[in-house]
């Protein structure tokens, strides 16, 4: 088939998984209109492209809260931020990670059903999660203790939910649901 649009689109077309290597833009004075164009045709093309319409489409943005740092930072902020409120409603998932939670967007944060966090050092970095999902202080006290060993590949992390989870017992075959938060492991690639 012949498929004309930007690269990025014309890759989810050909059902690969385009990925923007950012590290060595990011210092740009363009980066922040760049990505921003892409995101924001990624978006419109949900709704105008044939071939794009009907699929859905999920976007990973590693260290999300680093984004907007550089020159205009506002543009590529402004923009995961429409991802973040309707991106759902056009069928784009929106996958983030960051160091810093209160730099995310209200936008972005509100619309986000499941939160992983990993160990804090301090109340003060909890804080935002604490409000956002309305974690008391057993919960908090988790997260600040929560266990790091990169050399052994342990990584515990606390699970928080808007919505809820699904859990599977192992041992004995089980499946239930739950809106509590639920402490456990990353499993990290070899």
């Amino acid at each position: 088939k012949n498929y004309h649009n930007l690269t990025v689109q014309a890759l989810l077309a050909a059902e690969l998984i385009p990925s923007i290597q950012t590290s060595e833009i990011r210092t740009k004075s363009w980066f922040s209109a760049y990505m921003s164009f892409i995101v924001e045709s990624i978006y419109e093309d949900k709704y105008s492209d044939e071939y794009l319409k009907n699929r859905p489409i999920s976007m990973y943005v590693p260290e999300i809260d680093k984004m907007w740092k550089g020159e205009k930072g506002d543009l590529i902020k402004k923009s995961l931020s429409l991802i973040g409120t309707n991106g759902r409603r056009a069928g784009i998932g929106l996958r983030w990670d960051a160091q810093d939670y209160d730099a995310v967007p209200d936008a972005i944060r509100s619309n986000t059903k499941f939160l992983f966090v990993l160990r804090k050092a301090n109340a003060e970095e909890v804080a935002g999660i604490k409000k956002d999902f309305n974690v008391g202080k057993e919960v908090q006290e988790w997260i600040l203790g929560l266990n790091t060993e990169p050399e052994k590949g342990i990584f515990e992390c606390v699970g928080l939910t808007a919505d809820r989870f699904v859990i599977y017992n192992l041992r004995d075959g089980t499946v239930s649901t739950s809106r509590e938060p639920q402490k456990g492991r990353l499993i990290t690639p070899l």
